[in-house]
């Protein structure tokens, strides 16, 4: 009937048995943290899933009394669940597993779990801690002694679009005691495509970027993380890791196109650092220990992206330029009030038989990495704007790729300039130009004929855009033929 029950784990002849035990919310500070690291204890017996509010009554609840037993205080049931039966120890993590044992597990408020010898625990009556048999899971991973570099994975999305630009990624560990200086290099498809130094901790851990191209006719690619060996390092076989990525070849008939000149996409990223306190502590003989622990600190910020895509046609019939503009003298008027083609762009119509030109340009922007939280490590790696962009001409089902004249920086923002590969064309006198145009057949009937630019995916989670323009044909190049008298240095 008294509000507590049990006895004293201290004084409990068989206390050997358990081996050993955990005080609520204190870390744990038995001899085996010597040899593993780190520690996670979990509660796991199959009648505390439904521990109910009438258990916790009937067992006596959590709290203190004093010696007189009229001062009783209370552990509410909801703080016992959520500060016990919910409760993790914060800077424990999930690893292999260690055999559980039976413990008792002690219940009180948090102020005495800080300092377990308190100048007033001789006020308390021996039931000042309460105690529930239950089990408990030790996980731990075994402490590395000397020096060991890791590679614990290397991520990236897959499959991945032939040619494209990415960014991958993967988790490396200190799993020895001190700092370390080291290279970590990045491997793509057989070739280096990055390399960098960092620093660890012993115990740290940290997430780095790379960036990489995906080769254009191979069906899968290799990706590598290699940690270059440091003086004294013996196990060398976790130093190194390699994931197979599918490539696949985008189909630009039928192209995934999002319709927009304008893609804005956001995410958000968590970063973590470790930041050191003190959790000395007292042992159950009075004696103090000092020592200094670490907690994993998290911020989670919000980055965003857009691409922005412009195309442009330009048959060069707004104005007299000679060669390039021979149908000027019809098509101008035609689209000058009253006009067959009033209000329309003279630039978008030509003659069947005659070229012109296509220009895309794209304008990507992120600011990526822009708010890492001071304390944090940046996690490298960088967002870049479209590595290909094709354009489909639907008057004879032609799929032509552009190629990039012009890319630059304007503050924060990537511009890149996409133009038709320039081509050589020779007239019947010899004459030889250079010209990046796209000629239309001679007999092409008149009408509206589409071109249609396919811009790839980019960015972090840019998707395909596809912009339309319609091209005009109004006649033929013979419409602009004419005869003259021959001048005599002709005859």
């Amino acid at each position: 009937d008294e509000p507590y029950g049990g006895t004293d784990l201290d004084d409990d002849p068989e206390k050997e048995k358990y081996e050993r035990y955990l005080t609520f919310q204190a870390k744990p500070k038995q001899e085996w943290e010597k040899e593993y690291e780190p520690i996670r204890v979990e509660a796991s017996i199959d009648w505390l899933r439904d521990f109910t509010k009438e258990d916790y009554l009937r067992v006596g609840g959590g709290g203190k009394v004093s010696k007189d037993g009229k001062k009783y205080i209370p552990l509410i049931y909801d703080l016992f669940l959520t500060q016990v039966l919910e409760s993790r120890p914060h800077d424990y993590q999930l690893a292999p597993e260690i055999s559980p044992h039976t413990v008792k597990f002690y219940l009180h408020d948090k102020v005495q779990a800080e300092n377990i010898k308190r100048d007033d625990q001789a006020d308390l009556v021996e039931g000042w801690r309460w105690y529930l048999p239950i089990y408990l899971k030790f996980y731990g991973v075994k402490r590395v002694v000397g020096i060991d570099l890791e590679v614990v994975e290397v991520e990236q999305v897959s499959p991945v679009r032939a040619g494209s630009k990415q960014m991958g990624s993967c988790l490396l560990r200190n799993n020895g005691g001190k700092l370390e200086t080291f290279r970590v290099n990045y491997w793509a498809d057989g070739k280096v495509v990055g390399s960098e130094v960092l620093e660890l901790e012993g115990g740290e851990d940290c997430r780095r970027n790379f960036n990489w191209q995906v080769p254009w006719k191979k069906e899968e690619c290799l990706l590598r993380v290699e940690v270059e060996p440091v003086v004294g390092e013996i196990d060398l076989g976790n130093n190194w890791k390699e994931i197979v990525v599918e490539v696949e070849k985008p189909d630009l008939v039928k192209p995934d196109c999002l319709f927009m000149n304008l893609c804005e996409n956001e995410w958000l990223e968590t970063y973590s650092w470790r930041v050191s306190y003190d959790c000395s502590y007292f042992d159950e003989n009075g004696v103090y220990h000092p020592s200094t622990c670490w907690r994993t600190r998290t911020e989670t910020v919000n980055y965003r992206e857009s691409l922005e895509v412009i195309l442009e046609i330009n048959t060069k019939q707004c104005e007299d330029r000679g060669r390039e503009s021979r149908g000027y003298w019809e098509i101008y008027p035609a689209t000058q009030r009253g006009g067959k083609f009033y209000g329309r762009d003279p630039n978008q119509i030509t003659r069947s038989g005659y070229g012109f030109e296509v220009v895309v340009k794209t304008i990507y922007w992120t600011d990526w990495e822009t708010k890492v939280p001071r304390a944090a490590r940046a996690k490298g790696g960088s967002f870049e704007g479209p590595g290909e962009v094709v354009v489909q001409f639907h008057d004879r089902g032609e799929i032509i790729r552009l190629e990039p004249v012009e890319k630059r920086q304007e503050k924060d923002r990537e511009i890149t300039v996409w133009k038709l590969p320039e081509e050589a064309y020779v007239f019947s006198d010899g004459e030889t130009i250079w010209e990046r145009k796209y000629y239309t057949e001679v007999e092409l009937p008149d009408g509206e004929y589409l071109v249609r630019a396919i811009v790839a995916p980019c960015g972090k989670e840019i998707g395909e855009i596809c912009q339309d323009e319609k091209v005009v044909i109004y006649g033929s190049i013979y419409d602009d033929l004419y005869t003259r008298p021959a001048k005599k240095q002709e005859w």
